[in-house]
């Protein structure tokens, strides 16, 4: 898996399947963005167009946000990159380590137990 993929195909198979339970396959590629037909075939097994797996992790952070109890660390990791994209590539990591260590003394300051994506996150 790339630094910029931070969810796997596996994960996202399982995600999709899942949210299959509550949905059509129209309705699920409508949400995605993506044709009825390419979810279908990426479901069968295939291997993703880049764009396709951009689209495909974009929504992973959007199912987890709204039907997981707790965020994970793949979402977390494609907020993360999907909000510094358009950083220079050099000052990507530093930010990132910044806003989560704001994370973190927030929580800390509010004797709130930071979440485990953000433990997995700044042991990285």
């Amino acid at each position: 898996m790339t630094r910029s993929q931070s969810v796997s195909i596996a994960e996202l198979r399982d995600a999709l399947q899942s949210r299959l339970e509550d949905t059509s396959l129209r309705q699920l590629a409508e949400e995605i963005g993506m044709s009825w037909s390419g979810l279908r075939t990426f479901l069968g097994g295939t291997e993703p167009y880049a764009v396709t797996m951009h689209k495909l992790t974009l929504w992973y952070a959007r199912y987890v946000a709204e039907y997981r109890q707790e965020t994970d660390t793949s979402a977390a990791r494609i907020a993360l990159t999907t909000l510094l994209r358009h950083v220079t590539p050099s000052r990507r990591h530093d930010l990132e380590q910044q806003i989560l260590k704001v994370l973190a003394d927030d929580a800390r300051k509010r004797r709130l137990r930071s979440p485990a994506w953000l433990a997995n996150l700044l042991d990285r």
